[in-house]
């Protein structure tokens, strides 16, 4: 979320709304097609454990590289993110203590597990919606705001959003946490679909109430972490502290349980040895000099969730062999990819 303000601020608002809106439709498709394969699928699996049984071989390593590395760049993502955000409530807090405080807070809620937080996450989640809302109450509001200030369309990076606007709608790493959340807590599955399209439609409107909120709080001067060149009152810098740690920290428990049911009842390696490589890789990555956030989001969401959404598609059509207007997304998935690629060299 965090890194759209300056994507759109550079490809054009009108850029910015069209990929958010068209990744928004996309996604809830994906969305539904994994949920159909979990739920028309026999025993407990993960990701790859899915891919192998629908793709074979090929499917369970390619999908193997694809989410182990996706996963382990975008919890990286939330640990050099963190740092920021700390620092607006905290400013004395030095950048490796603030670090430490998001890890360990990450780490433990993992080690607990899902059942115990989901209530929380709730509450959170709904503090983090009022929040945006009003920073973009107040960030519209201010004299220097106006729509016609705004960027509406820049063709030299009409490509630019693809790879952060599919990495802030990707939600499909959170589809088997909370269908265990369904299963413990004994909720029928025909609530599921709505549960994942109002968990794809909702993020984006945030998004983009977001975006125009931090546009009137910049004043013209978008910063890549959507925090930096933020002038406004410091009761504001100390909300975007709060609501940032929040976000990250509640997607990096998510996606955390994730790996680690990937490393348990995909690789068959045990239940202790899974929390301890998910504890410890994401921090190795970081001190290992991973820590260019533009870089390690285009990396994570064009080039490894689109190699995911493909691979769903892939499944999907395993099981059904009729027509469909869907698996069309691919080729769009595979040009952005490449972009994202060439964007390296």
């Amino acid at each position: 979320m965090f890194a759209l303000p300056f994507i759109f601020y550079k490809a054009g608002i009108l850029i910015g709304v069209f990929y958010l809106v068209g990744f928004t439709l996309i996604l809830i498709s994906l969305h539904l097609m994994y949920w159909e394969i979990i739920k028309n699928t026999k025993g407990d699996h993960r990701f790859m454990g899915y891919a192998k049984i629908y793709l074979g071989e090929f499917g369970f390593w390619l999908s193997f590289l694809v989410t182990i590395f996706a996963f382990l760049f975008i919890l990286v993502i939330y640990i050099v993110l963190a740092p920021s955000f700390v620092r607006l409530v905290f400013p004395g807090v030095s950048q490796a203590l603030s670090i430490f405080i998001f890890w360990f807070l990450g780490s433990a809620a993992i080690f607990v597990g899902i059942r115990k937080i989901a209530g929380l996450v709730f509450f959170i989640s709904l503090a983090m919606i009022i929040a945006v809302f009003l920073i973009f109450i107040y960030g519209v509001s201010l004299p220097g705001f106006s729509l016609k200030s705004i960027p509406l369309y820049n063709p030299a990076f009409v490509l630019l959003p693809f790879g952060p606007v599919l990495f802030s709608l990707g939600g499909r790493a959170a589809i088997s946490s909370v269908r265990d959340y369904f299963i413990k807590n004994r909720l029928k599955d025909t609530k599921f679909p709505l549960v994942i399209i109002l968990g794809t439609i909702i993020p984006a409107l945030v998004y983009l109430f977001f975006v125009l909120g931090v546009f009137g709080l910049s004043n013209g001067m978008v910063s890549p972490d959507a925090v930096s060149g933020i002038k406004s009152l410091p009761l504001w810098m100390g909300v975007l502290g709060i609501l940032g740690f929040l976000s990250l920290w509640t997607s990096y428990v998510f996606l955390g349980l994730e790996l680690k049911g990937i490393f348990d009842l995909d690789l068959k390696i045990g239940h202790w040895p899974s929390i301890f490589l998910v504890v410890v890789l994401p921090i190795a990555f970081y001190f290992l000099g991973f820590k260019d956030f533009i870089f390690l989001v285009g990396i994570a969401g064009g080039i490894f969730l689109a190699i995911e959404g493909m691979l769903v598609v892939w499944m999907w059509k395993k099981r059904h062999r009729g027509f469909s207007f869907v698996p069309f997304v691919v080729p769009l998935l595979f040009v952005g990819m490449l972009y994202e690629v060439f964007k390296m060299f």
